[in-house]
């Protein structure tokens, strides 16, 4: 770990969102912000072309190299406005071009479009660079094999599943039309289950809600609460129903992080994961880190710092403070905290503005 290069690291990591539209609803004015180009667009459409190059054989110099420049096609995507739905023609021709096996180039593309929230992925004006995309994808699951195709398979099942709920009548058109490779793809074959065919509702269960809000049931109860709500959040395809839910959902799981109850603990931080890149406000988030870490109870503390790295993403601006906080309570305690600075650097890194 080079330590000269954290501090910088955490510096650049901290404005994460963007600016919110300014248009409100007018049509016209948002459909000509989106024809709309910016000087960022090259910076994008050369980090594609340049991931999709063919490469020389495997080497760790290549390998950081590709997830460098994957960090920073998400970080401008991220950060700019339609960068990413203005890309989505090129990242299809890429698709269609790539010569198999390309399952690396495939990865980094979808580490891109994941970034992108639903509401500018699947407007109706990328319907046809999204159906490409897909289309690329699903062929990939037809006519290639092995571990890393099929883990990449898995996070292609989700973003599918975001498709059906934003999207499903022309999400499920498709599937009609793909429904040979999907249903002899393990991967992908939960997505003819009849919970995938009706989409989840816009909002999390009322009562789960309420009662994570409230906190008065007993833990076991409480666990399975959130369990439900991660499941609803599974079935709208990792959306969460847009930020505000997500915002409500995110203050009504944080307090548990820091439970005595193991499972309700560990479901709890897993949902933390998910739900932070999801929301506006990161703060609720951002108290129940401290207050795990400040806990008597050295497995609450524990707890946290094996999954602080999967955090520490949803809450970049948050970071510095954060592993502050980690290296004093390795100064005051028995807790083995090097290997959890070292992982969280390594991965703001890898994900730095996404």
């Amino acid at each position: 770990m080079k330590v000269p290069k954290i501090l910088p690291l955490l510096q650049q990591s901290g404005p994460r969102r963007r600016a919110a539209c300014g248009l409100g609803t007018d049509v016209i004015l948002r459909t000509a912000a989106a024809r709309a180009t910016s000087a960022t667009d090259r910076v994008s459409h050369a980090l594609l072309t340049a991931i999709a190059a063919p490469h020389h054989p495997h080497s760790k110099e290549l390998e950081h190299r590709l997830w460098r420049m994957e960090a920073d096609v998400r970080g401008v995507w991220a950060r700019v406005a339609g960068a990413g739905a203005r890309a989505l023609t090129l990242a299809a021709a890429l698709l269609r071009g790539a010569t198999p096996p390309a399952t690396r180039h495939h990865t980094h593309v979808l580490a891109a479009l994941e970034v992108l929230p639903d509401s500018e992925l699947f407007a109706p004006t990328n319907t046809a660079e999204v159906h490409s995309i897909l289309e690329c994808f699903l062929t990939m699951a037809r006519t290639q094999q092995g571990s890393g195709v099929q883990s990449l398979l898995h996070r292609v099942g989700a973003l599918l599943r975001r498709y059906l709920a934003c999207r499903p009548q022309l999400a499920n058109a498709l599937l009609h039309v793909h429904k040979e490779t999907i249903a002899n793809t393990p991967a992908l074959s939960s997505l003819q289950a009849a919970e995938v065919q009706a989409p989840a509702s816009a909002a999390p269960p009322p009562l789960a809600l309420q009662a994570l809000q409230r906190r008065y049931d007993s833990p076991e109860n409480l666990h399975w609460l959130l369990q439900e709500i991660e499941s609803w959040g599974s079935r709208r395809g990792g959306a969460w129903g847009g930020a505000a839910w997500a915002g409500a959902v995110l203050r009504g799981a944080a307090p548990h992080a820091a439970s005595p109850h193991a499972p309700l603990r560990q479901t709890a931080l897993s949902l933390l994961a998910k739900l932070l890149p999801a929301v506006a406000d990161t703060t609720p988030g951002l108290q129940a880190v401290l207050e795990c870490l400040d806990s008597h109870q050295p497995e609450v503390t524990q707890s946290l710092l094996d999954k602080l790295p999967e955090l520490v993403v949803g809450m970049q601006e948050h970071a510095a403070k954060v592993l502050m906080r980690v290296f004093d309570l390795g100064l005051k305690s028995r807790h083995p905290v090097e290997l959890c600075l070292a992982k969280c650097v390594t991965t703001i890194n890898m994900h730095r503005g996404c």
